[in-house]
């Protein structure tokens, strides 16, 4: 049986989802992302329930990022940084709490280097997701 095919744009777009009700699957079978919510009609959940039950294996949990991920990426770009003073307040923004809304503000008056950021989290998202996807057995498309 051949690998199922993964669109990894779907599969980013569900790491990227930052709502906390909202659970993604893979299904191994047929490489279909799918989105669980706490708010989903009770015939679905079951549905979901009964084929995981009979298959436990068939659905994988969609991960999302580690804040040392988050953390390591903000780390990564900061050090790519030209500007000094930049780097400087990016480095500031990534202590303490609210390191990502921090992080943001610090690159707002930059709107160059912010857009350069989300295309470098965006990358680092991607790699991962194959990554992923290669190590589930599955085939990235």
């Amino acid at each position: 049986m051949a690998n199922a095919r993964v669109r990894l744009t779907a599969l980013v777009g569900a790491i990227n989802d930052s709502a906390t009700d909202v659970v993604y699957y893979v299904d191994s079978h047929n490489g279909d992302v799918s989105k669980i919510s706490r708010g989903a009609p009770l015939a679905d959940l079951a549905r979901f329930k009964t084929m995981s039950d009979k298959d436990p294996d068939r659905f994988l949990k969609v991960p999302k990022p580690t804040g040392e991920e988050s953390y390591g990426d903000m780390a990564e770009f900061t050090r790519t940084v030209k500007d000094r003073k930049l780097q400087e307040r990016l480095q500031i923004a990534v202590r303490g709490g609210g390191t990502m809304r921090n992080f943001l503000d610090a690159l707002t008056p930059s709107p160059m280097e912010k857009e350069r950021w989300y295309k470098f989290r965006e990358s680092r998202v991607h790699a991962r997701a194959r990554d992923w996807v290669r190590q589930n057995g599955l085939e990235p498309v």
